[in-house]
């Protein structure tokens, strides 16, 4: 729920900004809960598919999105008069990742996290010695890796 009302929250930010300051207030009078709840239960439905980056429900929000912007006579600021900005999008995922120590399972995103652009190329790598060096923390009172080789 935070991610979906921080996202809310965005939206009506850049309304609120994209308005000439002398309507502002004007403006924040015509917003009601219901138009909230509205919009919330519009981009919170499962038809959304959770939005996640880079998936067709991202795109249905952002569609849903510039429909609105669109409605209140609010110009486009992208290229060509568009709401939207064109950004380089990759999305890389192995179909199978597994880690143990020690013969114990650990689960990815969870215990570690590991990058499949950084590690294509690797098949499998035993390694007989791990050494844990805290969270990798350096500042001027305190380092992870003092004293470490």
């Amino acid at each position: 729920m935070r991610h979906l009302l921080g996202f809310g929250t965005l939206f009506w930010s850049i309304l609120l900004s994209a308005q000439a300051p002398s309507s502002l207030e004007s403006f924040a009078e015509t917003i009601t809960v219901e138009d909230l709840q509205q919009h919330l239960h519009i981009l919170a439905a499962d038809d959304m598919e959770g939005r996640e980056t880079g998936q067709p429900g991202l795109f249905k929000a952002a569609r849903y999105l510039e429909e609105q912007v669109r409605a209140m006579g609010i110009p486009g600021v992208g290229p060509e008069a568009t709401y939207s900005q064109p950004i380089s999008f990759i999305s890389e995922r192995w179909s199978r990742i597994e880690l143990s120590v020690n013969e114990e399972a650990k689960r990815h995103l969870w215990d570690y996290y590991a990058y499949p652009s950084k590690n294509a190329d690797r098949k499998r790598v035993d390694i007989s010695e791990v050494t844990f060096l805290g969270y990798g923390i350096e500042s001027d009172r305190y380092n992870d890796y003092a004293g470490q080789d």
